[in-house]
C-alpha cells in the first residue's frame, strides 16, 4: 500500500510540474520539453529544501513564487481563453492597487483554488522527502541551478546584451521554470521603451507647401521581394493591379531595405534613426509626429503585433498617431472596411493613414483566403503560396486605389524588407536572410500612387532608376506631404529640387554587421521562370 501512495505522490508532482507548460502550445516542443524538466529542476530544489528546518522557509517561498507565476497561465486559461502575452503583461504591470484587488474580488473562486493547490504541494512536497533519494536529488538539484548562470554567460559571451531589443530575462527565466516571469521581464523593459519615447518631446518649426493632396496613405508591406511583382518584371502575373497603375506610379527601380527584419526596418524609415544610431532617441522624431504638427490628422491601423520584442519600437511610433488600432484574425482585407470609414469622416480636411499588412511574411500560406489561391504546380508549395500572398496584397492595394480613385489622395507602397530563396528539405523555400544577407533579401518594392483627381502638375511619375534607401523614407514622406522643416534643408528626399543621391547605401544584419549594398551576393537561386 505504502508503494501505491509513494507512487500516486510521485505522479503528482510530475504532472503539476506539466502545468508549467500550460499556455506555451505558440512555442516549438524543444522550448517546451525544456521548459517541463526546468520545473522537475525546480521541484526537486523545493523537496531538498525542505528536508531541514533552516532552509524550509525557503522551499515555502519558492514554492509560492512558483504558484504565482502558475496561477498567471492558469487564470489567462480559464478567464480569458488564450495564453500570458507581454501586452497582457503590461496591463497587469500598468494596474493599479485598487484595480488588483477589484481582479482579485471578482474571481475570487480562482484564488481560492490557487490557495488549495499551494497547500496540496506542500503536503506533496513534505511526503516527497521520504520516498525521494537524497543524492538523486542533490545532483538533480546541482543540475538545474547551474543550468542557470550558464545560460546567461552564454548569452553574454554571444554579445546579445548590445541589442537594443534584447531582454536577458527573457532567456534566462524560462531555465527556472517560472517562464511567465521572462513575459514579465519583456513587459516591464517595452514599458519603460514606450514611456521613454512618448515622453520625448520632438517640436518642429514647420511650414507647408501646397500639393494639391488632402489623403495621404502609407501602406507598408511584409517580406515582399522586389523580383516576385510583375510590376519589376516577374514572369507570373502577381501584380495585375498595380500594373494596370503604371501611368500613375513614380516606381523606385532599385529600393533597398536598411536591414532583414522588421523590428530594424521599419522604426528607421518612419523616423530620423539610422543603421548607425543605438538607443531610442531619434524615434520620437518621426512622420507620425510630423504630420500631427503639421495639421493632419493622423490613424495607424495594424495587422502585426502590438507588444513584444519585435513590435514595441514600431507600436512607439504608431502611439504618436490620433488614432490607431490593431485588428486581430481574417486577413490584410479585415483592415478595408476600417480604412474607408475613416476616408468617409468629412469633417477632416487632410489625412495621413498608416497601415501596417501581413502581406508576405511566413508562413505565407496563411496569409491569405483558399479563393485566392491564383499559382500553383510551380517550382515548390512554398514559393506559390508566396507569390499567392504578393498577388493577394496587390488586391487589396487595387482595392484602396478604387477608394481613393475620386479623392485628392495619394499612396506610398513600400515593403520593409524582401526575401532570400534557399534549398530546404529539398524544396525551394523563401526565409530572412539575417546574417550576411544577399541583395534579394533587401531588395523591396516601393511607389508612389497618384489619384486621377490631383492636378498633373502636382504629380511626379515615372521612375527613380538608381539605388535607393527606404531609410529616407523619412524625409521622402514628409516632402511628399508638402511639410518643410524651417531652416532645414532636405536633401534626402528623392522629390525634392534640392535633392542629393547618396554615395553608397549601407545596410546592416541581425549581428548589427554593417555592410556596403553593392558588396553583397545574389540569391545561387533564381526567381521563378514560366
Amino acid at each position: 500500500m505504502k508503494l501505491v501512495i509513494d507512487i500516486f505522490v510521485i505522479l503528482l508532482l510530475l504532472i503539476f510540474c506539466g502545468l508549467s507548460v500550460l499556455g506555451t502550445s505558440s512555442y516549438s516542443v524543444i522550448y517546451q520539453i525544456g521548459l517541463y524538466f526546468a520545473t522537475v529542476g525546480y521541484f526537486c530544489l523545493l523537496i531538498l529544501l525542505w528536508r531541514s528546518r533552516v532552509t524550509r522557509i525557503f522551499s515555502i517561498l519558492l514554492l509560492f513564487v512558483w504558484c504565482f507565476n502558475t496561477s498567471i497561465s492558469l487564470i489567462m486559461f480559464q478567464i480569458y481563453h488564450c495564453h500570458f502575452n507581454a501586452e497582457l503583461a503590461i496591463t497587469m504591470l500598468a494596474s493599479n492597487t485598487s484595480e488588483a484587488i477589484e481582479f482579485l474580488y471578482s474571481y475570487w473562486h480562482v484564488i481560492l483554488c490557487l490557495i488549495f493547490m499551494f497547500i496540496l504541494l506542500i503536503v506533496l512536497i513534505q511526503t516527497a522527502t521520504q520516498i525521494l533519494f537524497l543524492p538523486v536529488l542533490k545532483i538533480i538539484a546541482i543540475i538545474f541551478i547551474a543550468a542557470i548562470p550558464l545560460k546567461a554567460l552564454e548569452q553574454i559571451v554571444k554579445g546579445r546584451l548590445s541589442q537594443e531589443s534584447y531582454d536577458l530575462g527573457e532567456k534566462v527565466w524560462p531555465y527556472t521554470g517560472l517562464n511567465n516571469f521572462a513575459i514579465l521581464s519583456r513587459a516591464h523593459k517595452d514599458m519603460n521603451v514606450l514611456i521613454a519615447v512618448a515622453g520625448q518631446q520632438t517640436v518642429y518649426e514647420l511650414q507647408r507647401k501646397e500639393t494639391d493632396i488632402d489623403t495621404y496613405v502609407v501602406v507598408i508591406g511584409e517580406s515582399a521581394r522586389r523580383a516576385n511583382l510583375s510590376l519589376y518584371g516577374y514572369s507570373r502575373l502577381t501584380t495585375p493591379n498595380i500594373d494596370k497603375e503604371r501611368a500613375n506610379l513614380f516606381i523606385f527601380k532599385q529600393a533597398v531595405a536598411p536591414a532583414p527584419v522588421t523590428l530594424m526596418v521599419v522604426p528607421n524609415v518612419l523616423s530620423r534613426r539610422t543603421i548607425n544610431d543605438k538607443g531610442i532617441d531619434k524615434l520620437n522624431d518621426n512622420v507620425v509626429n510630423l504630420a500631427g504638427q503639421a495639421g493632419f490628422k493622423t490613424y495607424w491601423l495594424s495587422k502585426q503585433g502590438k507588444i513584444n520584442k519585435y513590435d514595441t519600437l514600431i507600436t512607439a511610433i504608431a502611439n504618436a498617431a490620433e488614432n490607431k488600432e490593431w485588428l486581430n484574425g481574417g486577413y490584410d482585407d479585415t483592415l478595408l472596411p476600417r480604412f474607408v470609414k475613416i476616408l468617409n469622416e468629412d469633417d477632416v480636411e487632410q489625412k495621413l493613414i498608416i497601415l501596417h499588412i501581413n502581406g508576405s511574411h511566413k508562413n505565407a500560406c496563411t496569409k491569405y483566403p483558399e479563393s485566392e489561391q491564383v499559382f500553383k504546380n510551380g517550382r515548390s508549395s512554398i514559393e506559390d503560396c508566396y507569390d499567392n500572398s504578393i498577388h493577394f496584397t496587390d488586391k487589396i492595394l487595387g482595392e484602396i486605389f478604387n477608394h481613393l480613385r475620386n479623392k485628392k489622395a495619394s499612396l506610398l507602397y513600400f515593403s520593409d524588407h524582401g526575401q532570400t530563396i534557399k534549398i530546404k528539405r529539398g524544396q525551394i523555400d523563401y526565409t530572412h536572410a539575417v546574417v550576411h544577407p544577399t541583395k534579394e533579401g533587401l531588395d523591396v518594392p516601393q511607389f508612389i500612387w497618384y489619384s486621377p483627381k490631383v492636378p498633373v502638375n502636382s504629380r511626379k511619375t515615372g521612375e527613380y532608376k538608381e539605388v535607393y534607401p527606404t531609410e529616407d523614407n523619412y524625409y521622402l514622406i514628409h516632402d511628399w506631404m508638402g511639410i518643410e522643416k524651417i531652416n532645414e534643408l532636405n536633401t534626402h528626399s528623392v522629390l525634392s529640387t534640392n535633392f542629393i543621391p547618396r554615395k553608397k547605401v549601407q545596410v546592416i544584419d541581425t549581428d548589427l554587421n554593417i555592410f556596403d549594398y553593392q558588396d553583397l551576393p545574389l540569391d545561387e537561386i533564381k526567381p521563378y521562370q514560366n
